[in-house]
Order: structure tokens, then C-alpha cells, then sequence
């Protein structure tokens, strides 16, 4: 099984929290899956950018240019995207995707009936569900590669919110969401000692302290 893991970062995290990443969760990916940070400007194979803004205002610029230009090949079978802030349990997602058949994209969903837009070409995109990237949301291969044709050949709205973005790009594209409920967003990572965390696969809003304690608490036992 061979998972592209895609985070979304930007030039102030890249030494902060994407390295609490790469010193805890990332370690646990198996050997035929890979990781990559988008943010404003490539570094290195492992840091990849194309010439984005750097604000939280141009996020959904950067997922639109990972899309239209991120050569994928055929060493992936599913790409699971998250934020910065975001720990993940890669062999419950392994083993959650055994679980799965005939899914396009598994995530946290939410629903959404207007947000600001930057791009409109005059189509109604909202209402839409949408996945939570912050919780961390799966897609196979031939969802990435319906998306990646979708905006560099036709007309595609981006909104402030990039989970919105996603959700509209899906809706117009007839991908669906299968709502997990084992993707977190917003559950307190405070007391993840006390709480049975071994069964979730991510969990959003974490500070260095957060990282390592579930670490300590799901991938080592």
C-alpha cells in the first residue's frame, strides 16, 4: 500500500512544525510510502512549492498549483492530505483503508453554504460538502488525476477557505466524500493520555507538546 502524504504548510512552519512532524508521526510511514510539504517555493524533493504567496489568504492557491503541477507517476495509490498542525496515525490509516470499498475520497465532512471566493466564473458551487483538511482527508489516484485534468482544463473557483475550495472542485466533479468519524478536528489534544486514541487516525491543533505525547501514547505501545 503506498500513500503519498501531502501537508500543507508555509515558510514560517517549515523548521517548527513540520519537523515535530518529521520527529514523530512521519517516522511511522511505511517504506513504499513518502511525505511532502507544499509551501510558497521548492527547496528539496521533500519541500515543494511553485511560486505561491505565502499567507493563509493564498492557501488555495497552493493546493491549486500541487494539482496542476505535481507529477505523481504511478508510485502512489492514494494521496492523504493534511495541515502542519496535524498528527496522523499512518497504520490505522492502513488499516482503515483495508476497511474500505468503493470509496473516492474518505475525510471529515462538513457542509458549507457560502464562504468569500476569489475566483467565480459565474457557476453555482455552494452548497457543497467538503472534507476537513485539518482533520485530514484520503483520495485514491484516479480522484487526483480527475482533479488535476479538471483545473488545468477548465474554468474552477477558488475560495478563501481551501477546504472549501476542495469540497466545490469535488461537487463539480462528482467525487464523493464518505464522512469518517475517526478523522478529529477540533477535539482537545490536551488529554490524549486519558483518552483512547488508538483507533483515530488524526488528530488537528497540535503544539510540539501535543506531537510528542501522542506519539509516545499511540505509535510506540
Amino acid at each position: 500500500m503506498r500513500i503519498l502524504y501531502v501537508i500543507l504548510t508555509c515558510e514560517k512552519y517549515l523548521n517548527i512544525r513540520c519537523k515535530w512532524q518529521i520527529n514523530t508521526w512521519i517516522k511511522e510511514i511505511n517504506s513504499s510510502s513518502d511525505y511532502v510539504f507544499i509551501c510558497s517555493n521548492s527547496r528539496s524533493d521533500k519541500i515543494i512549492g511553485y511560486g505561491t504567496p505565502d499567507t493563509y489568504e493564498a492557501a488555495s492557491f497552493k493546493i491549486l498549483s500541487f494539482f496542476k503541477n505535481f507529477d505523481l507517476k504511478d508510485n502512489f495509490d492514494y494521496l492523504f492530505f493534511c495541515d502542519d498542525d496535524t498528527f496522523a496515525n499512518p497504520k490505522r490509516l492502513e488499516n482503515k483503508i483495508n476497511d474500505l470499498t468503493n470509496f473516492e475520497c474518505y475525510g471529515r465532512t462538513g457542509f458549507c453554504e457560502e464562504n468569500p471566493i476569489i475566483i467565480n466564473y459565474n457557476k453555482q458551487y455552494l452548497p457543497c460538502f467538503f472534507p476537513s483538511g485539518g482533520a485530514g482527508f484520503l483520495i485514491t489516484v484516479d480522484v487526483f488525476n480527475r482533479i488535476k485534468k479538471y483545473v488545468n482544463e477548465n474554468d474552477y473557483p477558488l475560495f478563501l477557505n481551501t477546504d472549501i475550495t476542495i469540497g466545490a472542485w469535488f461537487k463539480d466533479n462528482n467525487v464523493n466524500i464518505l464522512d469518517g468519524t475517526d478523522l478529529l478536528k477540533a477535539q482537545n489534544p490536551d488529554h490524549a493520555e486519558n483518552v483512547n486514541l488508538v483507533d483515530f487516525i488524526s488528530q488537528h491543533y497540535c503544539n510540539e507538546e501535543h506531537f510528542n505525547k501522542l506519539y509516545q501514547h499511540i505509535c510506540l505501545l
